[in-house]
């Protein structure tokens, strides 16, 4: 398993303090609180239904993980088949696993088990691995039920534990890139840019027996020339699609990158300079004006008295 899990300490980190002490709080201590304080009114929630929810977060993100990577495919030399994912997910995602991840992730010193916090219940891996789903079950809430933010943390994690896990037996990283993916979140996080996507399809009549020809045509708001992709491999074809618009992204930011530096060193085109010299004149008419209206004011009053 992974030795180091410092990319996912994000995950203990909280927008509101309330519901990460109720991830970390048991039903067990939860109880003995209310029993020792019945003269007083508590309000002491437990995880209980939190890790039981985790639980379903995390296999949600686990399959969806696989599908993002056009997984199973019968042509993959690992996962040809769900029953492949299913078998790994039985191996990945136990007890024993999450609990080291819980430990790694110090929840083993936090979490509420008893008053007098019982080391046997703290060291049962269970009792780990439910602190650690309670974790995923609040942090969905505390990022106000937003799938794509907590995605950000739980992906990573997924991708470390399945290359460790197949690295023991295949000697070659399993996951692949995921260009739509990776363009889908960069988009949903610059709402400013608009695209479209358009999908086709035609026979190939060149040969003897046709095939199909995939057609994929993005078109950004702001950009004259489309993006167009064609070819038999749909998925491939998509692909292509993807990485080409992240390219012409990272081109784009970084020529607006260079223009403000350009600025910032003025090296300022003619056409700017003028109309920076321009504004200079406009302002310096102004303060004229205002100059000539309060010696026009002062010389109505001295009139007036």
């Amino acid at each position: 398993m992974i030795q180091n899990y410092g990319f996912i300490q994000n995950l203990l980190e909280f927008n509101n303090p309330i519901l990460y002490q109720q991830a970390i709080t048991f039903k067990s201590y939860q109880q003995e609180i209310m029993a020792k304080n019945r003269a007083y009114s508590i309000n002491q929630e437990c995880n209980e239904n939190l890790f039981e929810f985790g639980q379903q977060v995390i296999d949600f993100y686990y399959y969806e993980f696989f599908v993002n990577e056009n997984l199973p495919n019968k042509e993959h030399k690992y996962f040809s088949s769900f029953s492949k994912i299913h078998q790994l997910r039985q191996e990945l995602l136990n007890d024993k696993n999450l609990a080291q991840i819980a430990i790694n992730l110090g929840l083993r010193e936090k979490i509420k088990i008893s008053i007098n916090n019982n080391q046997n219940s703290i060291n049962n891996q269970k009792i780990q691995a439910q602190a650690f789903k309670a974790i995923i079950g609040a942090q969905y809430f505390d990022k106000n039920k937003d799938l794509n933010k907590l995605k950000n943390s739980i992906y990573p994690l997924f991708k470390e534990m399945i290359n460790s896990q197949c690295n023991q037996n295949f000697p070659t990283q399993i996951i692949k890139s995921n260009p739509k993916g990776d363009f889908q979140e960069y988009i949903s996080q610059h709402p400013e840019l608009k695209y479209q996507v358009i999908y086709e399809t035609e026979k190939n009549i060149l040969i003897d027996q046709p095939n199909t020809i995939h057609k994929f045509q993005l078109q950004f708001t702001n950009m004259l020339q489309p993006i167009i992709k064609q070819g038999e491999q749909k998925k491939e074809v998509e692909k292509q699609l993807y990485l080409e618009a992240i390219k012409q992204i990272k081109n784009q930011n970084q020529q607006f990158i260079n223009e403000t530096q350009d600025i910032n060193n003025s090296k300022v085109p003619g056409q700017i300079r003028n109309n920076l010299k321009f504004d200079t004149q406009l302002q310096e008419i102004d303060s004229i004006l205002m100059q000539i209206s309060n010696q026009n004011f002062q010389n109505q009053k001295a009139r007036q008295t």
